[in-house]
């Protein structure tokens, strides 16, 4: 690594090379660049003179020392810093006056500093599991002492991690090195700097791959819907969006189908592919947008996420709901009759195309205690209308279940307390609407209570009691 001396801004400085041979008798040749030094800096020997430094003399001096048996050269780069401004020594009146007519006076006790400037030579980072990876980014500014440097990921501190920085002429280099990574890694890496000047931060996405064989796609993870594909429903007349979100990488590109034909932007639809969704850079979205929903609309469309090492298919149902009118409105006659010259199979489907829901997904407990248990899940088709939920739950070894209607009922997220500790119960939950109810949950969630007694019901009157001492 290149030698660095430190000087700062408006004092003198010295850079010592002086070279050790036998024979001594050694000539030095100096150079900045491919050119001579200036005539500001006194060379005398091995030893470079400053006096009062300026930030432009911040570069990379090479000298070459020589004797009767060889040559040897060796490059150092000074690093011109100065202190925070303040300009109590002249005024601030004298300084901003300077500042308005174009030049800079330079005292021994102050100077002119910069916030930081920050590039990075690349935004995103590909490495397979198990790989060594080193981010870096190029800082400009003035001063940049060591401890201005830091790395951070999701508000975890990796500075400690940290390479030593690298002075160069266009900045300073500071460096992340990560070591054996895993695919837990991938996500956003920050270079942040405060030289106590001012603040600066750029952004490196790190993805760390892996092969995933069911499709040949490169993935961070498995291509899956962020969400749910699934059935939908819009009134006719109205605006629908199907929103197709996957995780992959490298680059996702989009295409929807209906009945195996490629949908295209036109007077009907609006596709929107912008690729890269706010969470994350393995994050990739496109919505379809159908601008107003009419009966023939009512289907299947596909959602086609590929890159270059392969593909996956999302379907969406959608359903079309017609408008409220009543059943013997002309209007409405006519237009039962329209659809049915259009190949609706009778005049009940478009009379009700709402249905009973489908069963909700992703059942998990978010906490235990001795008493209680906390589940979340997430709904899944409405049937068009809206729905509510019921838990179901029953002690191991025991076939008789207790079925808990919930308040409010379109609650996601329920304790289920009045519980015994250190038991084993199995959970579900289903959907309902005026139209039916749907299955149970094919996820069964086993939970075992904690042991030990509590004294605290997550009720009003529990709590009361609690605090009048009441048993």
């Amino acid at each position: 690594m290149m030698s660095v001396v430190k000087a700062q801004e408006g004092h003198n400085a010295t850079i010592n090379l002086t070279a050790k041979a036998n024979p001594d008798r050694i000539s030095y040749r100096w150079t900045v660049g491919d050119n001579y030094l200036p005539r500001a800096i006194k060379a005398d020997g091995g030893v470079l003179y400053f006096r009062d430094v300026r930030r432009i003399q911040a570069k990379t001096y090479r000298v070459q020392a020589s004797n009767p048996l060889g040559t040897t050269e060796t490059n150092v780069f000074l690093d011109v810093q100065c202190k925070r401004l303040c300009g109590k020594d002249l005024g601030r009146k004298p300084f901003e006056r300077s500042l308005r007519e174009g030049f800079y006076p330079i005292h021994a006790n102050w100077c002119v500093s910069d916030p930081p400037n920050i590039t990075v030579f690349y935004d995103q980072v590909l490495a397979q599991p198990g790989n060594d990876v080193h981010l870096e980014c190029l800082v400009t500014g003035n001063p940049l002492p060591q401890e201005a440097f830091h790395w951070r990921r999701e508000n975890v501190d990796y500075s400690d991690r940290a390479s030593a920085s690298n002075l160069t002429e266009s900045g300073t280099l500071s460096y992340l090195s990560l070591y054996n990574v895993t695919t837990d890694e991938s996500g956003v890496f920050e270079c942040y700097v405060d030289n106590g000047i001012g603040e600066a931060s750029a952004f490196i996405w790190l993805i760390v791959e892996q092969t995933d064989d069911s499709n040949s796609i490169c993935v961070a993870e498995k291509p899956i819907m962020m969400g749910k594909a699934g059935r939908f429903s819009q009134e006719s007349g109205s605006m629908a969006q199907l929103i197709c979100q996957v995780r992959a990488a490298p680059n996702v590109t989009f295409y929807w189908t209906r009945e195996n034909q490629r949908l295209e932007d036109n007077d009907k639809y609006d596709i929107d592919s912008n690729g890269v969704a706010d969470v994350d850079r393995i994050t990739w979205n496109s919505t379809l947008t159908i601008k107003e929903v009419d009966s023939t609309d009512h289907g299947e469309y596909v959602c086609v996420a590929q890159n270059v090492l392969g593909f996956a298919k999302f379907k969406f149902n959608l359903t079309v709901l017609c408008k409220s009118l009543p059943l013997n409105s002309t209007v409405l006659r006519w237009r039962v009759r329209h659809i049915l010259i259009q190949g609706a199979e009778d005049e009940n489907h478009y009379r009700s195309s709402s249905a009973p829901p489908d069963s909700p997904y992703g059942l998990k407990v978010l906490n235990i205690s001795t008493n209680s248990v906390v589940l979340t899940w997430t709904p899944s088709f409405s049937g068009g209308m809206d729905q509510a939920f019921l838990v179901r739950y029953r002690v191991s070894g025991n076939q008789v279940a207790h079925v808990l209607e919930l308040h409010p009922p379109n609650s996601t997220t329920y304790l289920i307390d009045q519980l015994r500790p250190k038991t084993t119960y199995f959970f579900q939950v289903r959907a309902y609407n005026d139209r039916g109810k749907s299955d149970y949950s094919p996820e069964q969630v086993q939970v075992t209570t904690l042991e030990g007694t509590s004294y605290f019901k997550l009720t009003l009157k529990h709590y009361w009691k609690y605090l009048l001492g009441v048993r």
